[in-house]
């Protein structure tokens, strides 16, 4: 590519059956956080891309992978809101039982700021997520 050509509009994507002569695949990554996501290097050497094969055409990849994001992040933050709800409604639940100074830590100021802070979270998320059911973007409104 011209190296004149913003970075944005630099990368191609493309599809290539693994098995192509030219590509190595190498060892398996280990995640932080998505364990079951098999992440590991890919090298690509003298790989033949026939054109039909081109998405989105030359100089498309970096649009393509952010409409990838925008598919992909609001799921992601979903399944961090409904682990978020279980563990609101386990604290809510041991904040109305336990007790401290005569009173279920559940009055207490504190306990009740950080119960409604996960709450708007929570509907934070759905407030983002409403337009991407609806065919929308999300970026904008994260």
């Amino acid at each position: 590519p011209d190296p004149k050509t913003p970075t944005s509009e630099s990368f191609t994507a493309f599809i290539v059956d693994a098995d192509s002569p030219g590509i190595t695949k190498g060892r398996k990554e280990i995640n932080m956080g998505q364990r079951a996501a098999n992440t590991s290097g890919i090298t690509f050497e003298d790989v033949v891309v026939p054109k039909e094969n081109v998405l989105g055409g030359e100089g498309a990849g970096f649009k393509i992978a952010m409409g990838t994001f925008d598919i992909t992040r609001p799921p992601v933050g979903a399944g961090a809101v409904g682990i978020c709800q279980r563990a609101l409604d386990e604290a809510t639940k041991y904040s109305l039982e336990r007790k401290t100074f005569g009173t279920p830590i559940a009055n207490h100021q504190v306990a009740i700021k950080l119960l409604s802070k996960n709450e708007f979270i929570h509907f934070h998320t759905i407030f983002i997520i409403l337009p991407f059911n609806r065919g929308g973007q999300v970026r904008v409104k994260a």
